[in-house]
């Protein structure tokens, strides 16, 4: 889940407080029914990266809010995956393990511009348990969808 954004011009207190109210609902529900959400930084919306992601978190206090990581998103906000991967700790639950180059994001791992092999080794000294998804929406793959899973699935092998 994004936290979804304010209109432009728009305080950005008020869009956080806004947001926060929206993942607490949301939050609410999923206690009643057992499931965890997942919420997710990204540089279009309210939560724009990660130490603002674990902020939310930490604001919400539910059991049923965890985090995720977005390579993509986390290069595009500038930001370490080490310490994206540290700062969330235990609230890391799911990763878009995807790779970009100079025109495009959501590429199967090793074939843009991203250290994925470093990525690997960095969650597996991290301890991390949660899923890793090649996040490959978009036309790209869509003839070739099976082939781009086992592309991804052979770079993470061979990486480690």
């Amino acid at each position: 889940m994004i936290s979804g954004g304010g209109l432009i011009g728009s305080d950005p207190a008020e869009n956080w407080k806004r947001s926060a109210d929206g993942i607490y609902r949301l939050t609410r529900r999923a206690e009643q029914l057992g499931v965890t959400i997942l919420l997710e930084a990204d540089r279009t919306c309210t939560v724009t990266n990660n130490p603002q992601q674990l902020q939310m978190i930490s604001e919400i206090g539910s059991p049923r809010l965890s985090g995720m990581i977005d390579t993509n998103a986390v290069y595009h906000a500038k930001e370490d995956f080490a310490e994206c991967v540290r700062l969330l700790g235990d609230n890391l639950r799911h990763l878009h393990f995807i790779d970009i180059n100079q025109q495009a994001g959501c590429l199967v791992p090793g074939t843009g511009i991203l250290p994925m092999a470093d990525y690997l080794k960095i969650l597996g000294q991290s301890g991390y348990q949660g899923y890793l998804v090649p996040e490959l929406w978009g036309t790209r793959y869509q003839d070739c969808a099976e082939e781009a899973m086992a592309q991804g699935l052979a770079f993470c092998q061979n990486a480690l």
